[in-house]
């Protein structure tokens, strides 16, 4: 084969890798963050207070009350029945916090106030 079409060759498969790093990259940075909107209270599953957290600085679930450090805040929502309920992307935090959860039915993921 002629020394050319092999150096092409080599140029093409190196640009696709390059691409497909690109399009990963942006991929990997469009990602699903815990972005909330800024109506979005949090709900102490230990003290049973809402906090309303500017979304600006909002990191990862659960967040650490502003009163105790501890992280054991969980977004929550207003359901037509009036009452709140931790959002259903985050129930499964409930599980995790079990052991210091007073106040979020474990089943329902009702938020009862103390």
């Amino acid at each position: 084969m002629l020394w050319f079409l092999e150096e092409k060759k080599g140029l093409a498969i190196g640009g696709a890798i390059a691409c497909l790093v690109v399009a990963g990259a942006i991929k990997w940075s469009q990602r699903e963050r815990d972005i909330f909107p800024p109506e979005t209270g949090f709900f102490c599953v230990v003290t049973g207070d809402v906090f309303w957290i500017d979304p600006m600085k909002t990191t990862t679930c659960p967040m650490p009350n502003p009163k105790t450090g501890e992280r054991t805040l969980l977004p929550y929502e207003r359901k037509e029945d009036g009452k709140l309920y931790i959002r259903e992307r985050y129930t499964r935090l409930v599980n995790y916090l079990k052991e210091v959860n007073k106040y979020v039915d474990p089943e329902t993921f009702e938020c009862r106030r103390p």
